[in-house]
């Protein structure tokens, strides 16, 4: 790399033009920590109550979340080993006898609930009626869901399985050939808001369309196959939750999400979605929540511009280049640092504001580009007038302020060692 000047010049028929104020989904993360009351520890189970209450359940104990706050939900404990208790549709304490640590999902339709470990389904009324449902002892349950019908469908390790109202059988997916689809073990499933079925396997992701059935696999665009389910949005998409960080599909495109980033942790076991869209994450390591908020593309580069001047610009000239963070995804340790190719970037910086300015007139946007320049300019001027001098023109790579350690200490050494291991490699003295 090396310093750049960056110059544009705009077209007049540009300034006509103003952003739109039309608004899209902008997605952003949300960590919770103890700070918040979160459990930080592996989360059991997510779900988003119809109230509008969202709640996690975690090393035995309810937390829901009100006004920024995880707050444990002492109605609903302790937990007793052998049974589980959960909150029905006003919020009172439903009990059902299952082993609270053995729960891995919880299915509602008004006052009836379906509690499912990996061997069981147990159907309960909040009047306190309980019928085990029948399921094949040798089948583990991966996750269970039910049709806009009420017809119980289940993942199972031996395939997609419904529910008749006595006993379970296969449903079978084929393409427009007439060819199975590998559907051996089922690791997710789901109906989205169109009424369409989809299950989740090592294979692939299916859905029956009114078509018929579509199947997708990496080929197609899917990131990832480690599935441990499948969740369905209000606005027809569909997020799958893996080991290996979370997918959400919206009908023509594949969107992974995965890392510190995104997630807590990139181990998912359950996902749930809100009223607002904003889809909740169950992980090894805590809740996670991907939200969805209406914005503004101007909004979006005003939040971006206060990101660099908080956190990235050096110097009274405001260089725009590297800021490593002492601790890892808290934007407060940024520390910005000198590079090499400071003016590469800050050039790269002020070209993106003439263009701002040119298509918007935004003052702002000039005032950024004008320092931008005068940082650059800088470069060229303050190698001047010094005991070590280059020829005029020479533009230096970047600078330095006094406070911090000379670099030229041991840099002649270093430089000879490098030259030995690459010949063209030039030795200076001194380098700044």
């Amino acid at each position: 790399g090396g310093a750049a000047l960056g110059l544009t010049h705009c077209a007049s028929l540009a300034a006509d033009f103003t952003p739109a104020a039309q608004q899209f989904q902008q997605e952003g993360a949300q960590h919770f920590t103890e700070r918040e009351g979160a459990p930080t520890g592996s989360v059991q189970l997510v779900e988003c109550a119809l109230s509008g209450t969202n709640r996690v359940f975690a090393a035995g104990q309810w937390y829901e979340l009100r006004n920024g706050r995880w707050n444990v939900n002492a109605a609903l404990g302790p937990q007793n080993d052998s049974r589980f208790v959960f909150a029905g549709q006003q919020g009172q304490p439903v009990e059902a006898a299952i082993p609270w640590r053995e729960v891995r999902q919880i299915l509602r339709a008004g006052a009836t609930n379906w509690v499912v470990s990996p061997h069981l389904c147990l159907k309960v009324r909040e009047d306190g009626d309980s019928v085990e449902l029948p399921w094949p002892e040798r089948l583990l349950v991966r996750q269970m869901v039910l049709s806009p019908r009420g017809v119980l469908h289940a993942a199972s390790s031996d395939g997609l399985l419904a529910f008749n109202g006595t006993a379970w059988s296969p449903v079978e997916a084929r393409d427009a050939g007439g060819r199975a689809w590998a559907v051996g073990d089922v690791l997710g499933v789901a109906f989205d808001a169109k009424g369409q079925l989809w299950f989740a396997t090592k294979a692939g992701v299916g859905c029956r369309t009114a078509q018929g059935w579509r199947f997708y696999e990496g080929k197609d665009g899917l990131p990832w196959n480690d599935f441990t389910g499948i969740c369905a949005g209000a606005d027809g998409e569909v997020w799958f939750t893996t080991h290996l960080g979370v997918i959400r599909f919206d009908g023509k495109e594949w969107h992974y999400r995965q890392g510190p980033r995104w997630l807590p942790h990139d181990d998912v076991a359950q996902a749930a979605v809100d009223a607002q869209g904003n889809a909740w994450f169950a992980t090894a390591a805590g809740i996670g929540c991907v939200e969805r908020r209406p914005m503004t593309l101007a909004a979006k580069a005003e939040f971006y511009e206060q990101e660099i001047e908080r956190y990235i610009k050096r110097t009274p000239f405001g260089y725009v280049a590297e800021a490593p963070l002492r601790r890892p995804g808290d934007k407060t340790s940024a520390d910005p640092q000198d590079s090499d190719n400071d003016g590469l970037w800050t050039a790269m910086y002020g070209a993106g504001e003439c263009f701002a300015y040119g298509a918007t007139r935004d003052l702002k946007a000039k005032t950024r580009a004008k320092k931008a320049f005068e940082a650059l300019r800088f470069l060229q001027k303050v190698t001047q007038d010094c005991p070590h001098a280059p020829p005029k023109g020479y533009i230096a790579r970047t600078i330095r302020p006094v406070e911090w350690p000379d670099p030229n200490v041991g840099r002649l050494e270093r430089d000879r060692q490098e030259q030995q291991r690459d010949r063209l490699w030039k030795v200076y003295e001194p380098r700044w």
